[in-house]
C-alpha cells in the first residue's frame, strides 16, 4: 500500500467514527449572518486542531466551541457513531465552519468536499496542536484503552497491567498506538520533521502544561472573546508505580524518539509553547 493510499484508508477510518452526520451536518452550521459574536477577520481563517489522543485535546475542543459554537465541527473516535464522509461537505456548508479539530493528520481539511475541489479555497489555513510527555502520554494511553470500551484494543488488554499492556502493543505489531504517534499526526507521517512543522508550519503548538498559556495568546490574536480552560476526557486513575514508569521510559526510548525531541522543543519555548507571528 503506497503512501497516498494509506493516508486515505487512515482519514476514512478516523472519520468512520465521528460524530455528525451530512444530514444534521446541514441543520448545526450556524449560518454566516446569523452569528452574535465574531467579527469579519473570523470568516476568512479556517482553524484545524490536530488533536493528538491524550493530550488535552477535549479540553481544548470544549475552548473552540465556546468560541465558534455551531460553526465548529469535531470529529473523534466514536464507535456508536454513523459514518459522515468529509468529501460530501458541499462549498456552501464549508463557508460556514470556521474551525475543524479531529484525531486527524496536519493537511487534513484538504480532504473535505468532492475530489479535485477545495471547499475552503480562499481561506488563510491554520493549524493548532498539543503535544504531551511521552512517558506521561503513554502511561495515559494505557489507562483510557484497558477502561473505556469504546476503544478497538479494550477487550484484548482490559485485565493486564501496564507491563503486560506494552508487551502486548510490542508483540501484536501495534507499535504505531505507541510509537512517535504524537510527531506522525503533527506532520502527516514524518515523525522525524516534528521539530520543522511545529516550528514553520502550525500556527501555535504547546505542551499539556503550557496549554492555558497557549489559549490566551491565540484569543488575543484571533480576538477570541473570554474563554475558560477545563479538564475532560481524563482516564479512571490507576496509579503507575516506579516499575511501570521505567519501563515505559524505556520504551519511549526506544519508539518515541522524534516524540521527545518534539516535546523537549516546544517546552524549551518561552512560556512552554509556541505562536506564530504569522496570522
Amino acid at each position: 500500500m503506497n503512501h497516498k493510499t494509506s493516508h486515505v484508508q487512515t482519514l476514512k477510518d478516523y472519520v468512520a467514527r465521528q460524530r455528525l452526520t451530512l444530514g444534521n451536518l446541514r441543520s448545526r452550521l450556524r449560518v454566516r449572518a446569523g452569528h452574535p459574536r465574531l467579527d469579519e477577520s473570523h470568516w476568512s481563517r479556517l482553524l484545524c486542531f490536530v488533536h493528538i489522543p491524550k493530550c488535552g485535546g477535549t479540553s481544548f475542543n470544549d475552548v473552540l466551541w465556546s468560541v465558534y459554537g455551531r460553526n465548529f465541527l469535531s470529529y473523534t473516535y466514536h464507535a456508536a457513531s454513523p459514518d459522515c464522509d468529509p468529501g460530501d461537505i458541499t462549498r456552501d456548508q464549508a463557508k460556514n465552519v470556521l474551525a475543524i479539530s479531529g484525531h486527524l493528520p496536519y493537511g487534513f481539511h484538504r480532504q473535505f468536499g468532492p475530489p479535485d475541489e477545495t471547499v475552503f479555497a480562499g481561506r488563510q489555513v491554520h493549524y493548532v496542536s498539543i503535544v504531551r510527555d511521552p512517558v506521561n502520554r503513554l502511561l495515559s494511553l494505557a489507562r483510557h484503552v484497558r477502561s473505556f470500551p469504546s476503544h478497538r484494543l479494550h477487550e484484548a488488554t482490559k485485565a493486564m497491567t501496564y507491563a503486560q499492556f506494552f508487551a502486548y502493543a510490542v508483540e501484536s505489531g501495534h507499535t504505531g498506538l505507541i510509537g512517535d504517534s504524537q510527531s506522525r499526526l503533527l506532520t502527516d507521517q514524518h515523525p522525524e520533521r516534528a521539530v520543522e512543522y511545529a516550528r514553520t508550519r502550525y500556527l501555535a503548538v504547546a505542551t499539556v502544561e503550557s496549554a492555558p498559556g497557549m489559549i490566551s495568546a491565540l484569543a488575543e490574536k484571533l480576538c477570541w472573546p473570554e474563554i475558560r480552560l477545563g479538564h475532560k476526557n481524563r482516564s479512571p486513575k490507576s496509579l503507575a508505580s516506579d516499575e511501570d514508569r521505567a519501563l515505559a521510559k524505556q520504551l519511549c526510548a526506544q519508539y518515541c524518539q522524534h516524540d521527545t525531541a518534539l516535546y523537549d522543543y516546544v517546552r524549551s519555548q518561552p512560556g512552554g509553547f509556541i505562536v506564530s507571528d504569522a496570522l
